[in-house]
């Protein structure tokens, strides 16, 4: 029965990936009071175990990255030796790496949400800009260069984490391995321009290799293509770049300056630190009518890997099972740690366990679809659940694919050994060998070649569940008649004697019967299979809903109206997307100033119109006209000035003196003992700057300051209003004067004073409030005062009129 292998301290439960020089692991590991952790171990293939530079370069990955701790770069937590094997446990990611997401939205006919390739950018800058500035213990300066920032090697975990992996070319001060001139290192399409050429590279040939992914993420489509490594090289070395825009017309410009600076050709052009272009990316994020963050990235990746994401559930709920108390069953010790290597694995057998070869029918699928795949230069040939699975933790179900059989053993992402029941009898236990298959005959006790027998093969399970004996003899105690065969079958010295590497399988009897049941089901499996593939290969997904996306390139801020509703405000350089339109025709206006700006577009089902609108820059405000400025002379030095009713302080007369322009000012000049004057200046000019000499006369004229409590009195002096209280009165003739002081609410106050030459009287005076007056409504109808009606007036009678006087006759 096949089980998990122990390796080390470690228990590896699937293998997720396999390279020319290293494979990854899932595995398990135990710890104290029943602590577990799921892991990753990637450890060198044996055949390169000898190759003393790929060691020194798989040292060093993981003493750069023992070096770094933080939240984008998945974490080292161990580099180990068992044997002559070097391996290093790191930081799981239950996720999907940049290049799968590429992949599903484009099989999807979809394009990944600029918010999100932003975001994923912004994280790997910080991740980048982290390892750039890291130092060790003692302030010396790492100075770590990534040099194989691709899509590959950045995975989104399903909880919308972003993780920077394989620092394994990373370029240190402190590392052991250099690389030699003229090697290459890296993939061909993500080299900045000075790496292709073999130039010194520093911290911004990372970036460069950030705004190829950024590129390609928003646009949907490979940067840099060529028909040979040649091409490409060569348009990487020129930098050539076509315009974002052109490729998605929904990228903005902000957006578009961003990604065109990081893809600059000389690195002086660059953005110096990765940080800096991560700023600006944060600033495009909120800049966008909805946030976007690990959240949204989140639902984004669960919702594309929906089945996906059930599968690996399901995975790791079965591996959760495993306890350490588990481990005795695998043939392991109670005590993980001290449990030697050698005891519990077969390292010839993990070496090229499940390794696929060219006879593999699990690789030929692969490989066919593939083929279509680059014939038509789309990878939509591929089935939506079929992915390689070289970099993502938990690889694709292809049983679930309707590629294999169901209990069809690929041994791409399972690592098995052999039970220990079985592994007892299995001889040397050497690695099993491509060897041809053959029949061992329970009744002849001879081997026959399996390939000039017709027979079906069944798992060991299965065989049990049939109920055939695995001792070869039948259930009623006779010899069966079916043959007992062994796969992979190796023989030896010894012609009886039979090593086994997998499991016993079972040839039952055939039929006529059978033999036909068996063509109809076949014919029936191959229909469903051409169903499955014409529904993913042919058949068209709905289109999505239209949407209006309305761009100002230039002017002023405006008002977008969308068939008279509003959506807000676009200001110049930014967009508004209007989604849930409906197909048709629609009318949108722009408000803003000037005339408003009208333009009517047709929407089709699935359609995407962008509409740019260019309006009148906003009208700037007439610069504020300059002051006036006045210098006074005075004489004497020390009089006062009040300019409009306001006293200068004495400081401010020695400058000049700024007057608002266009307007008529009052220049009072006054001294106790001196005759006050009033310049009148009208209308100053903006600007201009006026000189005045102001001379007083002496006089025997005296002052008067007026106070009152509460302020704001009217003052009468000699029944002449001469302001409100507080109230300073220059050039007073020595006199008797009369003042009548008067607030509403208060008694008036009547005061005499005298003025004395030269000399200042000062007044401060508290008013009387005045009874409120009763209120009618409150008042006893006894205490109401009875109106005095006013009497009649007597009218007085019209005068008699005269008689008029007759005329006496003329005489004649």
């Amino acid at each position: 029965m096949r089980k998990p292998v122990l390796f080390g301290n470690y228990l590896l439960l699937e293998r997720v990936s396999v390279g020319g020089m290293a494979e990854v692991f899932k595995a398990k590991s135990f710890g104290a009071e029943g602590f577990e952790k799921i892991l990753a171990i990637k450890r060198i293939l044996p055949s390169m175990a000898e190759d003393a530079d790929f060691i020194t370069m798989f040292i060093d990955e993981a003493r750069i990255c023992g070096q770094l701790s933080h939240a984008n770069i998945a974490q080292i937590y161990e580099l180990g030796k068992i044997e002559t094997s070097h391996f290093i446990a790191l930081e799981f990611v239950w996720g999907k790496d940049v290049l799968q997401l590429q992949n599903r939205f484009r099989r999807l006919r979809r394009r990944m949400p600029l918010p999100m390739a932003a975001f994923i950018a912004a994280k790997v800058c910080e991740g980048l800009d982290y390892a750039h500035r890291r130092r060790d213990a003692q302030g010396v300066p790492l100075d770590i260069i990534h040099r194989d920032v691709s899509p590959q090697n950045v995975l989104t975990s399903y909880e919308g984490e972003v993780k920077i992996i394989d620092f394994g070319i990373a370029k240190a001060a402190a590392r052991s391995s250099k690389t030699q001139a003229g090697v290459l290192k890296g993939k061909f399409g993500y080299m900045s321009p000075e790496q292709v050429r073999g130039l010194p590279l520093d911290r911004r040939s990372d970036i460069f290799a950030i705004g190829t992914i950024l590129w390609e993420m928003c646009a949907g489509e490979r940067l840099f293509t060529g028909e040979s490594d040649f091409a490409i090289l060569d348009k990487v070395r020129n930098a050539i770049v076509p315009p974002l825009s052109a490729k998605n017309p929904m990228v903005t410009p902000d957006l578009e300056t961003i990604v065109m600076k990081a893809l600059s050709r000389e690195a002086d052009d660059r953005y110096g630190w990765a940080a800096e272009m991560q700023d600006d990316l944060q600033q495009y994020l909120m800049s966008q009518v909805q946030s976007f963050g690990a959240k949204n990235l989140s639902h984004a990746i669960k919702e594309i890997f929906a089945r996906e994401v059930e599968r690996e559930r399901a995975a790791m709920e079965t591996f959760k099972q495993i306890t350490q108390a588990d481990l005795e069953a695998f043939g392991a010790p109670a005590s993980v740690a001290s449990a030697p290597a050698e005891s519990l694995l077969n390292p010839g057998e993990i070496a090229g366990m499940h390794e696929l070869d060219g006879n593999d029918p699990m690789q030929q699928a692969r490989d066919q679809l593939y083929d279509a795949a680059e014939l038509l230069d789309d990878e939509d040939v591929l089935p939506e659940d079929f992915d390689d699975g070289a970099t993502e933790m938990g690889g694709p179900n292809f049983e679930d694919l309707g590629l294999v059989a169901a209990g069809y053993d690929d041994g791409a992402t399972q690592v098995f050994a052999d039970d220990p029941a079985t592994a007892s009898k299995s001889g040397s236990g050497q690695a099993i060998t491509a060897e041809p298959t053959f029949i061992f005959n329970a009744e002849s006790g001879q081997l026959i070649n399996a390939a000039q027998q017709p027979t079906m093969i069944f798992s060991e399970m299965e065989a049990l569940k049939q109920g055939v004996p695995q001792n070869g003899s039948g259930a009623n105690g006779g010899s069966p008649s079916a043959s007992v065969v062994f796969e992979g079958v190796q023989r030896d010295s010894d012609p009886a004697r039979i090593v086994s590497g997998t499991v016993p399988v079972v040839a039952p009897p055939s039929s006529l019967f059978k033999d036909i049941l068996i063509g109809v089901l076949a014919a029936a499996v191959l229909i469903l299979l051409g169903i499955v593939l014409w529904t993913v290969l042919v058949k068209e997904p709905p289109p999505p809903p239209p949407a209006l996306v309305v761009n100002l390139r230039s002017g002023a801020p405006a008002e977008v109206l969308v068939d008279g509703n509003s959506h807000g405000k676009v200001i110049a350089g930014k967009s508004i997307t209007v989604k849930g339109v409906g197909v048709g025709k629609h009318r949108i206006v722009l408000i803003g100033e000037g005339e408003p700006k009208v333009k009517n577009v047709a929407v089709t089902a699935g359609d995407v119109k962008v509409v740019t609108f260019a309006m009148k820059p906003k009208k700037k405000p007439p610069p504020p006209p300059k002051p006036a400025s006045l210098t006074l002379t005075l004489d004497p030095p020390d009089a006062a000035v009040r300019i409009d009713g306001k006293a200068v302080d004495g400081e401010r007369l020695k400058t000049a003196l700024e007057l608002k322009p266009n307007k008529t000012h009052a220049v009072y000049v006054s001294k106790l003992g001196y005759a006050s004057q009033t310049l009148q200046l009208i209308s100053v000019a903006a600007g201009a700057k006026l000189a005045k000499t102001v001379k007083l006369e002496k006089n025997n004229s005296g002052a008067a300051h007026l106070e009152t409590t509460p302020s704001g009195a009217l003052v009468k002096l000699d029944d002449k209003v001469v302001g409100k209280t507080p109230l300073d009165l220059d050039d007073l003739k020595p006199k008797r004067y009369a003042l009548l002081i008067s607030l509403d609410g208060y008694k008036d106050k009547k005061k005499r004073i005298y003025v004395n030459r030269r000399k200042e009287t000062r007044l401060l005076l508290t008013l009387e409030a005045l009874p409120p007056k009763p209120d009618p409504a409150t008042l006893d109808p006894a205490e109401k005062p009875t109106p005095v009606k006013k009497p009649t007036p007597v009218r007085k009678p019209k005068p008699v009129r005269k008689p008029k006087p007759v005329r006496k006759p003329k005489p004649v």
